[in-house]
Parts: C-alpha cells; structure tokens; sequence
C-alpha cells in the first residue's frame, strides 16, 4: 500500500534530517562508548518502528529530544561566540593569557529542557509525518553514526 506523501510532511522530513545532522555532529566529540550506544539506540528504533510502534515511537521521542538538547548546545555555543570570542582565555595584569574551563555553554541545559517538551508536544500534536520519513530519518542517523564511529 503506497501513501502519499505532502509538501508537509516533506518539510518535517528535513527537519528530522536536520536534527539527525546536529546529533551526527555531536557525536564527533564523543568517546566510541557513547557513539556505540547511540548507533545501538538508533538500530534499535528503526527495528521496533517495525515491529512494535508503540515502544518505536518512545525511542524515537527520545531521539528526538536528544537531538533537541544537541541543538541547544551547538547554538548556544555559536551565540556565545559570537558574544565574547574569547571566553575560553583569562588575562593577567601583565598580559599574558592563561586557558581557562568556560562553563557558560551550561547555559543550554535549561534552554532546551524548556523548549523540549513543547517540540514533542507540537511534534506529536500537530507535525507526525509518514511513518517511513520517520523510518529513513532513523536509519539515515543509524548510518551515519556508524560512519561517525569508524571515521573519529
């Protein structure tokens, strides 16, 4: 059975794409334990979207939340450089600059658990595509994480 698929549900496919990217992205700062689960959690969404869609559609959510909180946290990092480039750097009296552990990038933590919850509400309301844009959006990430994994 074909469905038809509208210029809607075409644009929350690249959406999805979209945040698949950033969580992609993300992964290339991570250690290969995180990158192995992610790619796990990833396969195995694909999997139960199939087979059981109740319990795909939770793991999907908290891809999608993951991928929201990724978002925050690469924004927030592009705001924050753009406002004090060097944040990361302290300067004495005399001028010498020292390396210093910036902890403002934090501030993503609140920002994207406050706007979590309203994306998949809407998400879930009122933008639910095709369930095959969601199943190539997974596997497009399941892919790439395996890409990210060999490659960094």
């Amino acid at each position: 059975m074909k469905t038809k698929v509208t210029i809607k549900d075409s644009l929350i496919g690249l959406i999805l794409l979209s945040l698949s990217a950033v969580l992609v992205y993300s992964q290339t700062h991570l250690k290969a334990a995180p990158q192995i689960i992610l790619f796990v959690f990833g396969g195995l969404t694909v999997f139960f979207l199939f087979q059981f869609p109740k319990v795909g559609t939770v793991f999907l959510y908290t891809l999608l939340g993951l991928a929201i909180i990724a978002l925050t946290f690469v924004l927030m990092d592009i705001i924050l450089d753009l406002l004090n480039p060097n944040r990361n750097v302290f300067v004495d009296l005399q001028g010498e600059t020292y390396p210093v552990i910036d902890f403002s990038i934090f501030l993503a933590v609140p920002v994207g658990l406050s706007i979590l919850p309203l994306f998949l509400w809407i998400y879930h309301k009122k933008l639910r595509p095709e369930k095959m844009i969601e199943v190539y959006n997974i596997a497009f990430f399941t892919i790439a994480s395996i890409l990210v994994f060999v490659i960094f």
